[in-house]
């Protein structure tokens, strides 16, 4: 049995994991990016899955970044928490 989930742009944060190891987050499809330290990831999740029970994790890597790095993304949303996460590539034009 599926269940057809709709979500909208606010419900993802992204987390942009650039070849360089710099992680920019972006809330949504249409919001700015922040460059952020990879230690924070960890609070800026709690605080935003707080207003946002359906928040989901989009953790989007660049083809040539180091494996650690996103590796280090996923693990300080595991240490959030984070239930719902979805890996994908960073596509060039991001």
């Amino acid at each position: 049995l599926q269940t057809e989930v709709k979500v909208t742009a606010h419900d993802i944060l992204f987390f942009k994991v650039q070849s360089s190891g710099e992680v920019r987050v972006q809330r949504g499809a249409g919001a700015g990016e922040q460059v952020v330290d990879v230690a924070d990831i960890g609070t800026i999740w709690k605080r935003e899955a707080a207003t946002n029970s359906d928040l989901i994790a989009a953790v989007m890597t660049a083809r040539d970044a180091p494996y650690h790095h996103m590796v280090d993304v996923l693990d300080q949303l595991q240490a959030a928490k984070a239930a719902r996460v979805s890996l994908q590539l960073l596509e060039a034009s991001r």
